[in-house]
């Protein structure tokens, strides 16, 4: 998010960065595990229909403003639901890195989106259905996980995930390349 908001301000924009939770934190999230079950199997969600209608009511009450939205694997399979929920909306725009392999089929991709399935140095495991490598790092994630928790330190799952390939860092001369680009395309630079 550095990477993007700086060249945002490069282009001559300011930006307010704001996340958006399309889950609880639990690793049992109760009625929204079943919604990203939903989401994982299905491409079905209802954030997703949410997010969207609340974008187009700023969009349409602030002519001036742009939305840009960034995800990471499933939260880039979720900003790509949410542009597909906005239709012909302007002004929207969603940078999706790493979408995982079961979203890929749904994907639909526009002027709008740019779509990272490579950080340049390594094939991603998780775009490209690599299932030997996915399953293991989910595991060694529940082994980390379940040491941070025998340590009495509370920590995601989700931060115990280390993918090989999975990884956008903006360090990355591809990753920094195309978002740049995209950028610069659909803002152009301010006079």
């Amino acid at each position: 998010m550095t990477g993007v908001t700086a060249t945002i301000k490069k282009l001559g924009y300011s930006c307010i960065m704001r996340q958006y939770f399309r889950c609880d934190d639990a690793l049992w999230g109760g009625k929204n595990w079943f919604r990203e079950g939903e989401f994982f199997f299905f491409g079905k969600s209802f954030r997703a229909c949410v997010l969207a209608e609340e974008l187009k009511l700023i969009i349409e009450n602030l002519p001036e403003l742009r939305i840009i939205m960034v995800g990471a694997s499933q939260g880039a399979a979720f900003n790509n639901m949410v542009t597909m929920q906005l239709g012909n909306t302007e002004r929207i725009y969603s940078i999706e890195l790493g979408t995982f392999f079961a979203h890929m089929r749904r994907r639909q991709l526009t002027k709008r989106n740019l779509a990272v399935d490579s950080n340049g140095l390594m094939s991603d495991p998780m775009c490209h259905r690599d299932l030997w490598k996915g399953t293991k790092a989910y595991f060694r994630a529940f082994v980390v996980w379940l040491k941070y928790r025998a340590l009495g330190k509370k920590v995601k799952f989700t931060n115990c995930i280390n993918t090989p390939g999975h990884e956008y860092q903006w360090e990355y001369p591809e990753v920094q390349g195309r978002i740049t680009a995209f950028l610069t395309a659909v803002l152009g630079e301010k006079h």
